[in-house]
């Protein structure tokens, strides 16, 4: 038996310390983490790593799917009652999701509460949704 596997690699810009390291040096964080892409991708051909394609979490196409997956999942929500497991980096979109919400940092519980009380807390919104 043979199997295939898709191999997907890529980059998060959307993190707090990208956000400050950029600032640091003068930079947007897309223009900062620019570098950074080019510098893997040279190293993985280097080290003549191959993937089946890359992605960056600013691209559009991620954007669009992560859209889609979230309303499929408000649509078995609301039709079937069901809860889910989110496990999600994009906290805005899971919060908007949830009725209860964890929020972790390095594997451990930092935060807990109904969604969107920790929505409206003032370190969460700026440590984990930007604003």
């Amino acid at each position: 038996m043979s199997a295939t596997g898709f191999f997907v690699t890529g980059t998060d810009e959307h993190g707090q310390k990208i956000e400050e390291r950029a600032q640091k040096a003068g930079k947007t964080p897309i223009s900062y983490v620019d570098e950074i892409v080019s510098d893997i991708r040279d190293l993985w051909q280097l080290l003549q790593i191959s993937y089946d394609d890359s992605i960056r979490t600013t691209e559009p196409r991620h954007e669009r799917v992560v859209q889609e997956i979230f309303r499929i999942m408000r649509r078995i929500n609301g039709e079937a009652k069901v809860s889910m497991l989110l496990v999600e980096q994009n906290a805005s979109l899971a919060l908007d999701l949830a009725d209860h919400a964890y929020v972790l940092e390095t594997g451990r519980v930092v935060v807990a509460g109904d969604s969107k009380t920790i929505q409206q807390d003032e370190t969460v919104r700026r440590s984990y949704l930007g604003y």
